[in-house]
Formats: structure tokens, C-alpha cells, sequence
């Protein structure tokens, strides 16, 4: 083991993936350099509430901060594209959780808004919708 941490360390790893993926793109690096991903990171939500507010209740906020961010952003979706892609801001809500409140946090928003996306916006029955309806509920008639 001594001999694979010698070539590779852990900062070392993190440094050279942070640097060739998309975290060095100029859109998600701020002034100074530092990647929006870790500044993010660094606001730690319950470290700084430590004296005031529980650390469950920090990350439970956090938790439905990240919930009600993929709630938003699903309703907008659904303002264009009703029903398309349910699960697909759930990622993106448990990320920015997870920097906030933890690995708890990001837990709970990927569950809570799993949750609400499998209630309100994937079909009864576990059904697909079909391709071939019109928004009118209509068949399409194929020219074949």
C-alpha cells in the first residue's frame, strides 16, 4: 500500500481530475481560480449553524432547499415539456445539497425528490406514454 500512495495521493488525484474535467471550464471557475463546485463546498451550512441550530435541522434544511430547487425546475420544464424526463433534476438538486448540508442532505433530496417525481410527474400504473399521442389525446395517424 505504501508503494501505491507514494505515486498516488489522494490531493493529487482529486488535483489532476478537478483539472481535466469540466470544473476547469471558464463558466464554472471564479475569479481567483477556485472551481464555483468548491466554493460551494466551503459554505458548510451545518458547520456554520453549529451554535445556533442543530446540525439534523442545518441538513434537513439543506435537504429541502435541494428539494424545492428540483421542484422549480421541473415545474419550468413542465410549463414547455409536460412530463419529459422526470428524474432528470434530481441530480443536479442532490449535488448542490450535498455541497451544502453533506452527504445526509444529499440523501434526503435524492430520496424526498425521487419521491415527488414518481408521484406527480411519472404516469399512473407505470405506463408509458406513447410517442404517437398528440398533446390532444389523439392517436397519430401513421402515412406509411
Amino acid at each position: 500500500m505504501k508503494h501505491f500512495q507514494r505515486y498516488v495521493s489522494i490531493p493529487r488525484l482529486a488535483a489532476a481530475l478537478c483539472s481535466t474535467t469540466a470544473l476547469a471550464s471558464p463558466m464554472l471557475v471564479l475569479q481567483g481560480g477556485v472551481p464555483l463546485v468548491h466554493r460551494i463546498a466551503k459554505l458548510d451550512v451545518p458547520g456554520r449553524l453549529a451554535g445556533t441550530v442543530p446540525g439534523w435541522a442545518a441538513k434537513a434544511a439543506c435537504a429541502i432547499l435541494g428539494i424545492g430547487l428540483a421542484v422549480v425546475l421541473r415545474a419550468m420544464v413542465d410549463l414547455v415539456a409536460p412530463g419529459v424526463a422526470p428524474y432528470a433534476f434530481i441530480y443536479p438538486a442532490a449535488l448542490l445539497a450535498t455541497l451544502l448540508g453533506g452527504w445526509q442532505a444529499g440523501t434526503g433530496t435524492m430520496l424526498g425528490s425521487g419521491l415527488l417525481a414518481w408521484m406527480f410527474v411519472v404516469p399512473p400504473g407505470g405506463a408509458v406514454r406513447c410517442i404517437d399521442e398528440l398533446p390532444t389525446g389523439g392517436p397519430r395517424r401513421s402515412r406509411a
